[in-house]
């Protein structure tokens, strides 16, 4: 199924098997649309260095997930994705905004967690991105001191 195809594409990603990633998720989209499969395939488009299709794909996770949270009440979830979309898509202030509205929801450990996982995987791509390197850290802080 989609979800499968998806998730095996993520690990091929993170390993650096990037174009047979990419072919998962590509999979994975016709199946289902997902915002997630998409940011993913947006980030294996960044490792091939294709910025245009990177942004086309950061862009379509955008929109799927700003419909997805116009349809339904905020998640916490749901705005942390939201926020690494921004992220990806170069949008930091953006991102910004969107972590701390997704903090101010009382965000879970669980949440938290996932979270700080995101954001660690976002930076073996993209090491040292100043912005990603201070949410990661801020979300830590969070996590830490969470009950």
């Amino acid at each position: 199924d989609s979800w499968n195809v998806g998730k095996r594409g993520e690990m091929l990603l993170l390993l650096g098997n990037i174009t047979e990633a990419l072919a998962d998720f590509n999979r994975s989209l016709e199946l289902k649309e997902s915002d997630w499969t998409f940011y993913n395939r947006g980030l294996a488009h960044h490792e091939l260095n294709q910025p245009a299709f990177a942004q086309t794909d950061f862009q379509k996770a955008i929109e799927l997930m700003q419909h997805d949270l116009q349809a339904q009440r905020d998640s916490v979830q749901d705005l942390f994705n939201l926020a690494i979309y921004y992220l990806a898509n170069g949008q930091a202030d953006l991102s910004k905004q969107t972590y701390q509205k997704g903090l101010t929801l009382e965000a879970t450990r669980a949440s938290l967690r996932a979270a700080v996982q995101d954001l660690s995987e976002f930076l073996k791509l993209f090491p040292g991105h100043p912005q990603a390197t201070a949410f990661y850290n801020g979300l830590r802080k969070k996590l830490a001191s969470a009950p």
